[in-house]
């Protein structure tokens, strides 16, 4: 009936990540990437920790 192409909703989506178990749910968070969120909101964590978690979940995305 209507010819309206599919938009990826999850580039509107920014979650909350929880820096201090980042390495536990990795895997989640490499899902949300792939399905095209639009960020996350980082709470907590050791910052050696997060830079190299974060540079490879920005690694999956396909945008920056």
């Amino acid at each position: 009936m209507y010819n309206i192409q599919m938009q990826n909703y999850y580039q509107f989506i920014v979650p909350r990540l929880n820096g201090a178990e980042i390495r536990k749910k990795f895997g989640y968070y490499r899902t949300l990437v792939k399905k095209g969120v639009a960020g996350f909101i980082v709470f907590g964590g050791e910052l050696k920790t997060l830079r190299r978690y974060l540079a490879l979940l920005q690694e999956e995305s396909e945008l920056p």
